[in-house]
């Protein structure tokens, strides 16, 4: 387990890197849920934080799935989103089904969008 945020940075990086070195053909967005689960838990547990998260979380209100739900010792805290490496993590540039979801989930109160590089942080869509 990493002791410092700055090691669950590099751990993350290092997971990423295997994962898309590999020749095994596989949904890009989806490679990133288990480094983005194993940072989060890092970086929180870093902090003295229990720091969980769900996947494929239902937000019925919205009509809409975020990939993942993160909880703050016990307390739900926020989302996150994931998009394939490359896609960025700005909804203003996003087109079509991106841009349809994120008009669903700017409306949460804390929602993280991430690509594996870029990452931005949206309260209640700001």
């Amino acid at each position: 387990m990493p002791t410092s945020f700055e090691q669950a940075l590099h751990n993350f990086a290092h997971d990423l890197t295997e994962n898309f070195n590999s020749l095994v053909s596989a949904q890009p967005e989806d490679q990133l849920k288990a480094p983005a689960i194993a940072l989060l838990s890092a970086a929180g547990a870093a902090l003295g934080l229990e720091v969980v998260s769900r996947t494929e979380v239902h937000v019925f209100e919205l009509e809409g799935r975020p990939d993942m739900a993160v909880t703050v010792n016990r307390s739900l805290t926020g989302h996150v989103e994931l998009k394939a490496p490359g896609m960025g993590a700005n909804p203003q540039r996003f087109s079509g089904h991106s841009k349809a979801q994120w008009q669903k989930f700017k409306s949460l109160p804390n929602l993280i969008y991430t690509d594996g590089s870029e990452w931005s942080l949206f309260r209640s869509g700001e």
